[in-house]
């Protein structure tokens, strides 16, 4: 694994963290209401 592979992998899964966050910040709660329905 090259540095530019670990750095791309690094920001994809930084990018994938902020978007959860965003994701619970502007839906709180819809991941749960998807599990219970």
């Amino acid at each position: 694994m090259n540095l530019l592979e670990i750095s791309e992998k690094r920001l994809s899964d930084t990018a994938c963290r902020i978007g959860e966050f965003f994701g619970k910040k502007i839906h709180p709660g819809n991941r749960e209401q998807r599990l219970l329905n």
